[in-house]
């Protein structure tokens, strides 16, 4: 994958009655971990740098270009936002797979049914079974993972993870960060919030702390 440089330069944005002011960069190869008690304004972070919502002032900058340069459609192919609690749309596991390619967020790219069949084994997933299945009534792990995947099969350059292991077990938790781990090692950037510390002992990463930047 092409390196990927993320910034968000002063950003404000309100946190119940206070406000906060950021400023952070992250580029291919490196974790960065939002950190801050539930309210601290994790989330609306990761909302801002995909462009899911605007901030009420500050600059985003990807790869040397402010955010009014970037395409949003290019935007969000770059920097990918994985949810905590992602969304199903009707249709089969592999509909929701190919629904990236065809919206065109991950233009010029064709869907890769061998490699979504590697991850959803990777993961747990069967593809066997899971292929076909309908995505509305897939559990809330099984969700999860194939949101992952349907992240992953467009390449972005940052992924932006809103707690990825917090609806997976323990054995799934640690496939799910052993494959993250190789991502970032390949060049890929991740930030994220995770509610248990201790699964991602062993990736090395710098942290912010939201409480730090409340005013």
């Amino acid at each position: 994958m092409a390196p990927t440089e993320l910034a968000g330069e002063r950003l404000s944005f309100p946190v119940g009655p206070r406000r906060a002011e950021v400023s952070l960069r992250i580029a291919g190869g490196e974790v960065v971990q939002i950190a801050g008690p539930s309210g601290s304004g994790k989330t609306s972070l990761l909302k801002i740098l995909a462009r899911l919502r605007a901030p009420m002032s500050g600059d985003l900058i990807l790869d040397g270009r402010g955010a009014t340069e970037v395409d949003p459609r290019v935007w969000r192919r770059r920097v990918a936002y994985l949810a905590q609690t992602p969304a199903a749309f009707p249709g089969t596991v592999e509909d929701n797979l190919r629904l990236v390619f065809e919206v065109k967020i991950a233009r010029g790219e064709g869907y890769d049914s061998g490699r979504a069949a590697e991850l959803l084994d990777r993961f747990g997933l069967p593809p066997g079974r899971f292929l076909t299945q309908d995505a509305l009534t897939l559990s809330a792990g099984e969700l999860q993972r194939v949101s992952l995947i349907r992240t992953l099969l467009a390449s972005p350059g940052v992924l932006l993870a809103d707690e990825p292991t917090a609806s997976v077990d323990a054995e799934t938790s640690e496939r799910l960060i052993e494959h993250l781990r190789g991502w970032v090692s390949d060049g890929g950037a991740l930030l994220l919030v995770v509610h248990d510390e201790s699964l991602w002992r062993g990736i090395e990463r710098n942290r912010l702390n939201l409480c730090d930047h409340l005013k």
